[in-house]
C-alpha cells in the first residue's frame, strides 16, 4: 500500500519535470523563432502547443487529487530552476 502511494506521488514529481522541460525547450524555440526569421505561425504554434501540454498535464492531475497536482508544480518549478540556471550559465 505505502508503495504504491510512493510510486504515485514519484510520478507526478516526474510528469511535472517531464512538462516543464517540453515547456522551457518549447519556450526557447520560440525565442530563437522570433529573434530569428520572426515567422509567427510556428511561434504561435509553439504557444499553443505549451498551453495545451500544461492545461493538460495540471488537469489530469487536479482530477488525481491535491497532492498529485502540487507534486506536478513542484516537478514543473523543478525543470523552470534548472531552465533558468542553464540560460544564466550562457550568457
Amino acid at each position: 500500500m505505502m508503495s504504491t502511494i510512493l510510486a504515485n506521488e514519484l510520478f507526478w514529481l516526474a510528469a511535472g519535470v517531464v512538462l516543464g522541460t517540453a515547456y522551457f525547450f518549447l519556450v526557447g524555440r520560440t525565442v530563437a523563432t522570433i529573434g530569428g526569421s520572426g515567422a509567427w505561425r510556428s511561434a504561435v504554434s509553439s504557444l499553443v502547443l505549451r498551453i495545451g501540454l500544461a492545461a493538460g498535464v495540471f488537469g489530469i492531475a487536479a482530477t488525481q487529487g491535491a497532492s498529485a497536482l502540487l507534486l506536478a508544480l513542484i516537478g514543473f518549478l523543478i525543470a523552470r530552476t534548472v531552465a533558468v540556471a542553464h540560460i544564466k550559465r550562457g550568457l
